[in-house]
């Protein structure tokens, strides 16, 4: 690291901060001393300040640094780099501004350009790893990278490239990684670890009921509702287990099979240990393999026999398993349009392999054409998902109770959002708004510019939408 001395630093104690602006908790004081010069992960609740460590910690690490030496700040999106930007010129005496923020919008010169004549930078990832890449310049004078939303950190996405690029470059220099969700499971946080070259043991955990927060975290009521899906639903439900269980017992016959553990499942009655992750997985292995054998003198095993139709058979187990999601979590409405998809795939000639050949299953097109009828007929209802017919009683009640609410509505999948605003919009007193990301994904799913979304906000605020 670009360090002039190795003492312990109380950021609080540093010229570079604005004190007399700055509320601080001891919590917050306490873990960004443990990260100033070392890598850490940092995993604390959304309202606890993630922001305000990664000032203190920077504060640290430019009193102890070189006056050339750089801070770096990379999150996933323009508005949330313009956001902390801001915090940040609000509260060190740095040269911070809109012009500190450098994405794919500013052309590379001027990147270079501010690169050189600023202390404390902010990026989207995309465009710093372009820049390393492309060599445009290079992290060695970087003391701290901030890697904001750090639980993206994982296969091809930027951060994980950016981390590797200035842990060769500069080891000495430490990485700051900030999440308020790094995983459930140990092994993703391991992974996440290990991905940010951050020790097992330099991880800041804080939840809702750690001593040292729980006096700052907003009390909320969480209400868990079940609801039963219907006797038609589970109808279709069941024949896609059957159809889905046919092909995982090929790949088990193949050998390709196993669990989490790594043991090869071998009988029927342990097809239970397979999942969608563990396809996903699987489908990686198949096409490593697959390119290992093509044009090189590896010897095949008794297992590549199978490979290419283990390839095609896994890719459509993986349309299956996101069936049958879509109908547990969406409703068969979703899983028509789905499969109506699929159907024009097959008519435009533009289906894969796997596809033609699971299209090609009498089992699934009946279950096409039995919910295509259920659509047209009288009682397109039973297609929606019961648990919207609830959605659409809470929140009745709830602006029936209070007029002034603003309410937050998350689904995993952006085909859910429109169902959801389909059947909200025609409710009195609701007055709904999709809020999607950047992509666009087809005439009906259109995304959102980040003007647009800020609009969209700022709506929401006044009013204009309550939901």
């Amino acid at each position: 690291m670009h360090s002039l001395t190795s003492l312990p630093i109380n950021p609080l104690e540093s010229p570079y901060l604005k004190k007399e602006k700055l509320e601080v908790r001891t919590y917050q004081v306490k873990i960004a001393k443990k990260c100033i010069g070392q890598n850490y992960l940092v995993s604390i609740l959304t309202g606890l300040g993630k922001t305000i460590i990664a000032i203190l910690t920077t504060a640290g690490i430019l009193t102890r640094s070189f006056p050339n030496s750089k801070i770096v700040m990379v999150a996933p999106t323009r508005p949330l780099i313009l956001q902390h930007a801001k915090i940040f010129q609000q509260f060190l005496s740095v040269k911070i501004n809109e012009e500190s923020v450098l994405t794919g919008s500013v052309k590379p010169t001027k990147r270079i350009q501010t690169f050189q004549q600023r202390r404390i930078l902010f990026y989207t990832p995309q465009t710093l790893r372009n820049d390393l890449k492309e060599q445009r310049y290079n992290l060695k004078d970087v003391s701290l990278l901030i890697i904001d939303e750090a639980h993206k950190a994982s296969g091809d996405y930027a951060y994980t490239e950016i981390a590797s690029i200035y842990h060769e470059s500069n080891p000495d220099g430490s990485i700051l990684a900030l999440t308020a969700s790094p995983g459930a499971a140990k092994e993703q946080i391991h992974t996440l670890c290990k991905n940010l070259f951050i020790p097992n043991n330099h991880i800041e955990l804080r939840d809702r009921e750690d001593e040292d927060v729980k006096s700052y975290v907003k009390q909320m009521a969480i209400t868990k509702i079940g609801v039963d899906i219907s006797d038609f639903m589970k109808e279709i439900l069941t024949e896609l287990n059957e159809i889905l269980r046919e092909r995982m017992i090929f790949l088990m016959n193949c050998g390709y099979l196993i669990d989490y553990n790594g043991d090869p499942i071998e009988d029927v009655d342990q097809l239970t240990r397979f999942s969608h992750h563990l396809s996903l997985q699987l489908n990686t292995t198949l096409l490593s393999r697959s390119q290992e054998l093509k044009g090189s003198v590896v010897l095949p095993d008794s297992q590549d026999e199978y490979l290419y139709q283990a390839i095609s058979v896994n890719a459509e187990v993986l349309r299956i398993y996101h069936m049958i999601k879509t109908t547990e979590s969406q409703g068969l409405n979703v899983l028509f349009e789905y499969l109506e998809q699929i159907q024009n795939n097959i008519r435009k000639s533009t289906a894969s392999k796997a596809l033609k050949n699971l299209a090609s299953d009498s089992r699934l097109y009946l279950l096409y054409k039995t919910i295509r009828d259920k659509a047209n007929s009288d009682s397109s209802e039973e297609l929606i998902h019961p648990k919207l017919i609830q959605l659409k009683d809470i929140l009745t009640e709830e602006l029936k109770e209070n007029p002034q609410a603003r309410i937050l509505q998350f689904a995993e999948f952006r085909d859910t959002i429109q169902v959801i605003y389909n059947i909200l919009k025609k409710l009195p007193n609701l007055y709904p708004v999709r809020f999607v990301g950047q992509n666009t994904k087809s005439k009906k799913d259109r995304g959102l510019s980040q003007k647009d979304q800020v609009a969209i906000l700022d709506h929401f605020r006044q009013g204009k939408y309550n939901v």
